[in-house]
């Protein structure tokens, strides 16, 4: 069975992806990855940081540069 990498992008409603999105994407079995990129400081969050299939990307600094085509 092949697996899933999800890329999601943080912004302003960090609440969503912890309470939510990230367990559900955890308890599903095809999920091989979930790569967060967090676009503000103000909104990263280091939840789920010790299990092996979530990844945090700091990109703060890009958002300055790029904007919303960060999403992109």
């Amino acid at each position: 069975m092949e697996k899933i990498s999800f890329v999601i992008l943080n912004y302003k409603r960090p609440k969503n992806l912890i309470e939510h999105i990230i367990p559900s994407l955890l308890e599903n079995k095809l999920t091989e990855k979930i790569i967060i990129s967090h676009a503000l400081e103000e909104t990263y969050f280091e939840n789920y940081s010790n299990d092996e299939k979530v990844l945090h990307l700091k990109h703060f600094e890009e958002n300055k540069k790029v904007g919303l085509y960060l999403g992109f």
